[in-house]
């Protein structure tokens, strides 16, 4: 559930249809971030935002309708997230009759502010540099908050080998050190540098489940489903056992977004 008012302005420019669709979207299990709770957390700054007057109605408007697409589409394996988020908000625009979405400079707004959560560096229009800013908000948090954030994205990456997500993650938050102009101070600079130093030093405590998983069954994502509650990551081993017969290893879409190997011979190995 979301602000009344914020609903209530989405449903008279979208229809019920669209709104239940992208809130679905904002709900994908995938998602441990980049989640409803984001996208509530960015309207509750754009609220906050209108009622201390730093924007008016118009801006409310085109914020909350940023806000809601922005990360609509959301596959960590992608690359194109925020273009795909931007095809999904034409598509649902050109099924609607509102007057707003004919207009030529909204919709361009709202595209080009979208395609801007994309950039590492602040943009410079100033609708844009507002939604930037919302959505990198987090990182103006104390450090608790930071690495509660920074264990919310490894397992949105837990797909991915641990010593590669290491080396990207912390290339990734030094583009974040003083980005924020005069927003970001010295003490959210040495913030940002314990959680970088944090993410080279941690060591998760990760669990393997193996088996043939011929088939996968819904009997085996119960267990990893239990067992990822007590592991920060659990790495799904499909063994290959050459005494049998020969098979394909078909990995669910359910479990895509985990850490699949294929082995022979011992689990110790």
């Amino acid at each position: 559930m979301l602000y009344n008012d914020i609903e209530t302005m989405f449903m008279e420019i979208f229809d019920e249809h669209i709104y239940d669709e992208i809130i679905a979207k904002w709900n994908e299990e995938h998602r441990f971030y980049h989640n409803i709770n984001h996208l509530k957390h960015m309207l509750f700054e754009i609220v906050d935002m209108f009622n201390k007057k730093e924007i008016d109605k118009s801006d409310r408007i085109v914020l909350v309708i940023i806000a809601f697409f922005h990360d609509a589409i959301y596959n960590p394996k992608s690359k194109t997230n925020e273009e795909d988020s931007v095809d999904y908000f034409i598509k649902c625009a050109n099924k609607q009759n509102d007057g707003l979405l004919r207009s030529t400079e909204f919709i361009e707004q709202v595209k080009k502010s979208i395609l801007a959560t994309k950039e590492q560096t602040m943009p410079v229009d100033r609708i844009s540099k507002i939604i930037w800013t919302i959505d990198n908000s987090i990182f103006h948090s104390n450090m608790n908050k930071l690495i509660e954030y920074e264990h919310s994205i490894y397992k949105e990456y837990q797909f991915v080998d641990y010593n590669t997500y290491k080396i990207e993650r912390v290339k990734f938050l030094k583009t974040r050190i003083g980005t924020f102009d005069s927003i970001f101070d010295s003490v959210l600079d040495n913030n940002l540098n314990q959680l970088i130093s944090y993410v080279e030093n941690r060591q998760p405590n990760v669990a393997i489940f193996a088996g043939s998983f011929n088939p996968c069954h819904i009997g085996h994502y119960s267990i990893l489903t239990a067992a990822e509650k007590l592991f920060d990551k659990v790495i799904i081993g499909f063994g290959v056992n050459p005494d049998k017969e020969a098979h394909d290893v078909i990995i669910p879409e359910r479990i895509s977004n985990r850490e699949c190997i294929t082995y022979n011979g011992l689990i110790t190995d």
